[in-house]
């Protein structure tokens, strides 16, 4: 009986702080109830740890590693990346300096987490006949270990970037283990002699856009499967219309990792390359950061559901947004978030856009994203009795839904007053079937050809400045800082001497491409493994 009272309080005081912590920070908790169930079986079997300490240890270990997290989120106002415990050792000295200046930062997790270790102190100390078992405390050990050398001898990814769906406790212990099985040793085998070309971004503070920008992320669309672009197939009829349009501008781009979380992440902070978490940790260069930094109201409307944005939504700055609704709030009664309309986020936009200026509003895709039947309502290309040939065609349809959902944005900016930009850009490729790709894991052209698109309303801005021939998420991302009144050094008109796309891990641990433009525009690119 004494085992379940302790494991009660310490499950309690965990999920208050825990509750009380995103209160204050202004944010839902996103954590699914089967994860109150597994915290709850873990701390009960902790409790049955032998050895004094040792037990104490395990009950609260959560804790303890969420007041860390929240000394860190306070601070940088994302969790704790695996690199940064790197960082944390390397650069201690500076850390410490800088700590030291902002302790009034750390005054929230000090009166939560402090109190509630010393409770589940004295109640371990005074509960009476405490059961324990040497197998339990074997077990424990073993749970610490085991991720860090699963992560070593099998290169499992688990950990790789903090999940908004984990307890904050349990999203260290797994950045923990990332940087115990991956990077660490990794550096201790001479690892960080691997050549990054990181940029050094500056801005010089300029006048912004005078007017709305709306910038639309989408998921999965690829460049070469748009009309629009030169595909064989009429994708998209609506965009086709807009061609000679002077104040549309379209053109092929290149992303910057061929997942969602590296992609979006390396083009919502303006930078690429190995170790691409080092910038997004800082957030510094966060376009939410540098809109508001120019006085733009800040709005993110997404037709993904919180468990899709789990690893999205820690790499955008959220605190600097002062609008943000996932499909769990925007259409929490839709049974198959895969089925999720995208255009729900454009009847999101409120009617101040045409009533204020400098608002800045993302609004976030599901797009063309697997399983692609579910990407599209009325179909128009038939199917037939081909399977591979039905997957493109089911693909195909998404992207005349992608036109759709830009008709009824464009439609709906024409009918404002305020100068307004709409620009458009996918986090990744696909590949159907071409150089034998499927899908957007692979490091090949299929994966990294995106479409960019702007459309101008009622300004004198009509086509961009200068891009590259073939622009990168980079040059994009350093467009848009411009327009949010943020001059950029290097210059988005440059194309980067040594871009890099990365895999599916944000500090390249699943290889990488290099990429080099020629003197005629074109690109090539040249697979690195890490």
């Amino acid at each position: 009986m004494s085992n379940l009272i302790l494991s009660i309080i310490t499950f309690l005081l965990t999920v208050l702080t825990e509750f009380l912590f995103s209160i204050y920070q202004g944010l839902p908790s996103t954590i699914p109830f089967q994860n109150y169930i597994g915290l709850f079986i873990a701390l009960f079997l902790f409790s049955f740890i032998k050895g004094y300490w040792l037990r104490l240890a395990g009950l609260t270990m959560i804790l303890v590693l969420s007041f860390f997290q929240m000394m860190h989120i306070q601070f940088y106002s994302m969790p704790v990346y695996p690199n940064a415990i790197y960082l944390f050792f390397t650069e201690s000295s500076e850390i410490f300096y800088t700590l030291k200046e902002n302790l009034h930062f750390f005054f929230i997790p000090i009166i939560l987490i402090i109190p509630s270790v010393l409770i589940i102190w004295i109640g371990h100390k005074r509960l009476p006949k405490l059961k324990s078992s040497i197998w339990v405390s074997s077990i424990f050990i073993f749970y610490l270990v085991f991720n860090p050398i699963r992560t070593y001898m099998t290169g499992n990814t688990w950990g790789r970037q903090p999940s908004g769906q984990e307890f904050m406790g349990m999203n260290l212990y797994l950045s923990i283990s990332y940087f115990s099985g991956r990077i660490l040793p990794y550096k201790m085998l001479g690892g960080e002699k691997q050549k990054s070309f990181k940029p050094q971004v500056k801005f010089t503070k300029t006048k912004s856009f005078d007017g709305n920008i709306i910038l639309v992320l989408g998921e999965s669309l690829s460049a070469n499967h748009l009309s629009l672009l030169g595909y064989n197939v009429n994708t998209t009829p609506y965009l086709l219309t807009l061609k000679e349009n002077p104040n549309f501008y379209y053109t092929k781009a290149i992303s910057s990792g061929v997942s969602t979380d590296v992609a979006v992440a390396m083009f919502m902070n303006s930078t690429y390359g190995l170790r691409g978490s080092e910038d997004v940790i800082k957030g510094k260069n966060c376009l939410f950061n540098l809109a508001k930094d120019s006085g733009f109201k800040t709005y993110f409307f997404s037709s993904q559901s919180e468990q899709q944005l789990r690893y999205i939504s820690n790499s955008i700055c959220t605190k600097k947004i002062d609008y943000y609704k996932s499909l769990d709030l925007i259409n929490p009664s839709i049974d198959n978030p895969n089925k999720a309309d995208d255009r729900i986020t454009i009847r999101e936009i409120p009617k101040t856009f045409d009533e204020e200026s400098k608002q800045f509003l993302v609004l976030h895709q599901r797009g063309s994203h697997s399983p692609y039947a579910l990407r599209y309502s009325d179909p128009y290309f038939s199917l037939t009795k081909d399977k591979k040939k039905n997957r493109v065609i089911h693909y195909d349809n998404s992207v005349l839904e992608f036109d759709k959902f830009m008709q009824e944005l464009i439609t709906l900016v024409q009918s404002y007053n305020t100068p307004t930009i709409v620009l458009y850009l996918s986090d990744h490729g696909e590949g159907l079937g071409e150089e034998g790709v499927w899908g957007h894991a692979a490091l090949k052209k299929p994966s990294i050809e995106i479409p960019f698109l702007i459309y101008t309303h009622n300004t004198e801005l009509k086509t961009p400045p200068t891009l590259p021939k073939i622009p990168t998420q980079f040059n994009i991302s350093l467009y848009i800082s411009k327009l949010l009144g943020h001059d950029p050094t290097p210059h988005y008109h440059e194309f980067p001497k040594n871009f890099q796309i990365l895999g599916n891990d944000i500090d390249g641990f699943s290889g990488y491409l290099d990429v080099k433009m020629n003197d005629t525009g074109e690109y090539t690119i040249h697979k690195k493994d890490i």
